[in-house]
């Protein structure tokens, strides 16, 4: 049974216990998300439509609250009630119209407008302290505990978001500024924060049988970018601490592009064993970003003639995989030629009615 077939049998069965009650709608697209039935899926379309409108709603009417409300108040305002009117309906949405992602978008969008109204009262009363790394870790702790009232993976990205930003911030602000994403053992610390992020996933993924399993992936795809974000500038800088460059060592950097590799192969084997493909990207796309800034860091920084060499091979391959896939069409193109060819010679000569 091909993996298509095996998933649109799923898809059935998910129909089968919505109608029976044993399910929510929005529980059956949570699961179905996992078992794609195609090769265009019109349900990521979906997503991506709402995400992509909701962000654009949001920045429209907190852009149209600036330009237009005359006092500072006014903008206040405006933002407050675009919260509440917006989080009513896409509770509605989500809850009584069985439209999650519709809703799912609308609560994105009250969220900017409660994070707008709260960035409008802090310049309003700021004090000078110019610690807004505060009120965006604020922010990001109420809108990751709405999500998990709600169950709303999407709020959950955008809270995940926003302590990208704090944790950044925080660093920068207690340093002075001096250096805001490199300094202090940033990268360390994001490495080591990346691995409690990927526990997080991983105990939403095995032990939690309500909807906020679907969380999991969230998690697992802040933990997975972040560590190899982490050791990518590890590898290209070695280890900071409060310099941006403390030493350029070269056993240092291939001592982290080691690890680097041992991580991208390590999601591979985990890939294997749970069948994630999630974690087979991120290994794979890693991979070769690891091959690309070694080859440039260790071997072509050192040598022109590595640079030749290069220039040869990408050259060789790209015309090989040219004539490769020529060759693979050029039979398929010739058989549709004589075809039609043949389509020709029948009707300019008929055959004679018996």
């Amino acid at each position: 049974m091909t993996p298509e077939k095996y998933n649109r049998q799923i898809h059935a069965e998910l129909h089968r216990l919505v109608e029976a009650n044993l399910i929510t709608y929005s529980q059956m697209i949570a699961i179905a998300e996992r078992y794609p039935v195609g090769r265009w899926d019109l349900v990521v379309l979906t997503r991506w439509f709402s995400i992509l409108g909701a962000v654009s709603i949001g920045s429209g009417l907190f852009l149209m609250a600036k330009k237009f409300a005359n006092t500072q108040t006014l903008v206040q305002l405006t933002l407050l009630l675009t919260c509440i009117a917006t989080a009513i309906i896409g509770w509605t949405l989500d809850r009584k119209k069985n439209l999650p992602r519709a809703g799912a978008a609308l609560l994105l969008v009250s969220a900017m407008a409660f994070q707008a109204f709260t960035f409008a009262l802090a310049k309003q009363y700021s004090t000078g302290s110019g610690n807004w790394p505060a009120l965006v870790g604020m922010n990001c702790a109420i809108f990751g505990l709405v999500a998990y009232l709600i169950s709303s993976r999407l709020l959950l990205v955008y809270g995940l978001i926003n302590f990208f930003f704090w944790f950044g911030g925080s660093t920068g602000y207690s340093s002075g500024w001096g250096a805001y994403w490199l300094g202090m053992t940033y990268p360390i610390r994001f490495l080591a924060l990346s691995a409690v992020v990927l526990l997080i996933a991983y105990v939403h993924y095995r032990w939690l049988e309500t909807r906020q399993q679907s969380f999991s992936r969230a998690y697992a795809h802040f933990g997975l970018l972040t560590m190899h974000l982490s050791l990518w500038f590890l590898a290209i800088f070695g280890y900071f601490e409060t310099a941006i460059i403390s030493s350029n060592s070269t056993v240092e950097r291939l001592a982290f592009t080691l690890l680097w590799f041992a991580v991208s192969l390590g999601c591979f084997f985990a890939s294997s064993q749970t069948g994630l493909s999630l974690l087979r990207s991120y290994g794979m796309t890693f991979l070769f970003i690891n091959a690309y800034t070694t080859y440039f860091q260790f071997i072509f920084a050192t040598s022109i003639s590595a640079w030749i060499l290069h220039l040869l091979v990408i050259g060789g391959s790209l015309f090989a995989l040219a004539g490769y896939y020529e060759h693979k069409v050029k039979p398929k193109s010739q058989l549709i030629t004589a075809s039609r060819q043949e389509e020709h010679q029948l009707d300019a000569h008929p055959e004679p009615d018996e």
